[in-house]
Order: C-alpha cells, then structure tokens, then sequence
C-alpha cells in the first residue's frame, strides 16, 4: 500500500496521486516488460465475515482492473439462498461483501449466479444460465437495472474492451456434444446488451481437448484488446482482436502435451465417444482409469494485464512431482519471456480455481471446519515477480549525480558511501508501488526517491517511502534528490547497473 502524511496539503496532493497510481500502476515499468516467473506468496489471512456452518463453492470468480470478486455458492446445503454473496478483494488486499438478492420467478434451481463481470464505470454484471443482470450499487448491495434474456447458455463473460459499456464477450468452454458428434466446440460470441443481439459468433475446434472442460473456465482469457483460447493437448493458444480475428498462434515448447493427445484418441476414439453418448461416466471412469487430467496439458491461461499471457503447462507427475512450467508470452512483441518456460512448484497455481491477475498477483482461497462445526476461509496472494537483473541496462559514470547532493534520513553514515559501494540503482518517484517484490535478486541497491519540491516532504513522509522500498527490495540503501539534478535522460522507475570502472 502507499504512505503518505496528511499534515499539510502537499502531502494530500501526494495521497490523491498515490490512490490514482495504485490501479494503474500495480507494477513498476522497468524500463520494459521483464518477467522471471517466479512468484512471492503471502501469509494466509482468514476471512472472517465468512465463518459459519454452511459451505460455502469458491472456484469462480471475476475481476476488474483493481479487484478480485469471487462469488461464494452455497453447495452440499438444503437451503435455498435467496442471496448471492460476492467476496471482493481489492488491490490493497482488503475484503469486503457485496450482497445480491436473486430473481426467483421462473428461474431454474440451475440457474445458480456466479458469473459475471466489472463494466467501464465500475457497473457489476451478474449471469446466470440464460440471464445478464445489470446491477447498480448502493453501499454494500446490487440492485438490478436490467434484466437481459439470452438465447444461449454460456459459462464465461468479460467485458469487450475498456471503454464500451454495452458490449460484453461471452463463450462456452464446455463440452456441450450431442448425438451424432462426438464433442463440441468452444464458441466465443460478442453480445451487444444494448441491441440485445449477438453481433459475431467464432467456433474452436480444440478436438477431444474440451474432455477436459471441468476445468474449461481456464481454456480461455481475457484483455481489453485480445482474447485467447487454449487447445489444451495440441499445446497452442490462439489470439483474437476484439473483432473476433485470429491473429496470432502461440506453441509451447514442450512436446510431451502431444502424447497425451495420442493416449486419449486411443482411449477414446470417435466410435467410443459415440456409443457412450448419454452415458458421459464411462468416459470419466475412463479418463480417471488412465489418469488423463494428470497428464501434460496447458492447464490455464491468464493475461498479466492487457499485453502478457501467463499460460501453466501441466508436466508429467513422474518427472517434476506436483511442479508445471509456466510461460510469459508477450502480444505485441510475439515473444516468449523464457521459450522454455520456467519450472514452478506453487501448489497454489494447481487448485482448481481459475487465474485472474490484479495487476502482477492473483487470489487463492481455501476453507477448514473446525471441530466446532463452523467453516473458516482463508485467502493468499502469490506474486509474479517483475524482474531480470540480466536485462538491466547500465548508467554511465557521467550521469550519476553527485552523492553530497543526496539525502538519507536515519543514517549517520550516508553521505560516506560512493557508487561503488552498489551494483544498482533505482531513480523512484510517488509511482512505484509496495506491490512489487524483487527480494535479493538486485544485490546491493541503491534507491534514490524523486521530488520536484523535496523540502515540502516531512520527515514522517519521507520514512514512510523508505519502508515502502524496504517491501520492494532486500536491505535497499534509500536516498532522497530533487529531479532537477537528475540527468534529463535518466528513466524514473528503471533499474539501471550502475558502471564500477
């Protein structure tokens, strides 16, 4: 989170650009999009508005640019819920409900609501089967605006971009075969709420691949300007433009995902998938004999923002044992952040609830019963981290300002050091965040914290944004300049090596 003292009318002029910059600026711009895939996890933090006797189903959730919301399904109850409750999570890491009263008339008891999606403006949308309910929020409830029939069911919704507010994506990630064909499509459709018409429908053909659609709310994701879909066992992704284009084709190197396709064409082949249509648990009993969902596939895809897709590739259990690779691959620059993936072992990334990321972290929960009866829930927050020291460019000599033009605060010593005496340095200004987490992979850093008018920061302001860099690295050294002695060609916000000859 950001710090900052509200004594004067400076440091509030501070707080407005820091509460700004926190939805935008979750991660710092280091000069580029650098990601090492590795990931930070925090503490577990109980929920605790959410104790009680009944279970609560977590695995859907849905985001906007600064908050995860999770809608928490009553299962395994038999109650009726007239109330459907939205956990929201926002960037800060707080929790609080939101509470929707379901429309009972002349819904189904499957039309369950925990779907939906965060509108340009903040407007909530709710889904269920056959329904999109537009909201309006009043302290703590929605309220429905409009009631929207569709003619289709669908199980997935994001908005189409961020300016629209009328038009939203909506897919089908599940297998919806019927006889005479062995196993459906994935369908991707642009819906217009204010026309109430579709305005384009593309079908995927990801063979027997949408088998696996217990998991399909992970066959595809969502940016402002692109939408991917996963073919799980041919290890691609495709990419379309909001127009509904295929523009790109992402592969993943790694070639054991194609055994698994050829094991479950044997197993399953057409005349199989056929004669057992309307008996899909011999298909299950099947795949579970033979082990299929362990086996190497892409198990989720989500975009870091609107540019990177984060794609999980499932390994073989024998060689990496409850590890997967990750991949980063970025959009516009058709380029993988490591073409081998990187081997992770967060167990977190492996349950079955989807990826979303706000801004660089995304949101897992879990639950325990007590042996008072009563239901606990829990939540972590695992961080992509943001950094490849490799890559850092290198600050000549000549632009370095003079240390005695620096300040430190706290330190007897400060002005004694030289710019040997680190191997980075880090020009920072209100904008970069607590959010990031680059621990020790920057050694002996310096940290240089920018102002136009450094007189006009307290003393309480200026410890606050040293603890704040102390979060962001190990053991940072942080001192205090006026940008008019920085050299106009030094990027604020970028790591640089600092040059030792």
């Amino acid at each position: 989170m950001f710090y900052v003292d509200m004594g004067n009318l400076y440091n509030m002029k501070v707080m407005f650009m820091s509460m700004k910059n926190l939805a935008l600026l979750l991660f710092v711009t280091l000069c580029q999009n650098l990601f090492a895939q590795t990931f930070s996890v925090s503490p577990k933090e109980e929920l605790e508005k959410w104790q009680g006797a009944e279970y609560y189903d977590y695995d859907n959730r849905f985001q906007s640019a600064s908050k995860t919301i999770v809608p928490m399904r009553l299962r395994y109850s038999k109650e009726t819920e007239d109330t459907v409750l939205l956990l929201v999570i926002d960037s800060t890491l707080k929790d609080n409900k939101l509470y929707f009263k379901r429309p009972r008339k002349g819904l189904s008891a499957y039309e369950d609501l925990y779907y939906g999606a965060e509108m340009p403006g903040g407007e909530i949308l709710l889904k269920s089967q056959f329904y999109i309910y537009r909201t309006q929020k009043q302290e703590n409830e929605l309220h429905i605006k409009k009631k929207i029939r569709l003619r289709n069911s669908y199980n997935f919704i994001s908005r189409l971009d961020g300016i629209s507010k009328n038009k939203v994506v909506l897919a089908n990630t599940y297998n919806n075969s019927y006889k005479g064909r062995p196993y459906d499509n994935i369908r991707v459709s642009i819906f217009n709420m204010g026309t109430r018409m579709t305005e384009k429908s593309v079908k995927v053909d990801i063979g027997k691949g949408i088998l696996l659609s217990h998991y399909g709310f992970n066959m595809i994701a969502k940016s402002d300007d692109y939408i991917a879909v996963s073919s799980p066992l041919k290890g691609e992704v495709y990419i379309m433009n909001n127009k509904l284009n295929v523009i790109d084709t992402v592969k993943i190197n790694y070639s054991p995902i194609l055994h698994t396709e050829q094991l479950l064409d044997s197993i399953l082949p057409d005349k199989v998938l056929l004669e057992n249509y309307g008996k899909a648990y011999l298909n299950l009993q099947i795949m579970s004999e033979y082990k299929i969902y362990l086996k190497p596939k892409i198990d989720k895809i989500a975009f870091v923002g609107n540019d990177l897709l984060f794609i999980m590739v499932h390994i073989d259990e024998a060689e990496y044992s409850g590890k997967h690779i990750d991949f980063v691959y970025s959009v516009k620059s058709k380029k993988f952040r490591n073409s081998n993936g990187v081997i992770n072992g967060n167990n977190d990334l492996m349950s079955s609830q989807q990826i979303l990321f706000n801004g660089t972290s995304y949101v897992t929960i879990d639950d325990s019963l007590g042996n008072d009866g009563i239901y606990h829930y829990y939540y972590t927050t695992s961080t992509i981290e943001d950094y490849n020291p490799d890559d850092a460019p290198v600050l000549s000599r000549e632009k370095y300002p003079p240390i005695s033009s620096l300040e430190t605060i706290f330190d007897t010593t400060g002005i004694q050091y030289s710019y040997k005496d680190f191997d980075y340095i880090m020009f920072a200004d209100v904008g970069s965040c607590s959010h990031c987490r680059f621990g020790s992979a920057y050694g002996k850093i310096m940290v240089v914290h920018v102002e136009e008018n450094l007189g006009a920061l307290s003393l309480s302001n200026k410890n606050l944004h040293k603890k704040k860099y102390e979060l962001m690295f190990n053991s940072p050294k942080v001192f205090f300049a006026e940008k008019k002695i920085l050299d106009p060609s030094i990027k604020i916000n970028c790591i640089y090596k600092i040059d030792k000859r």
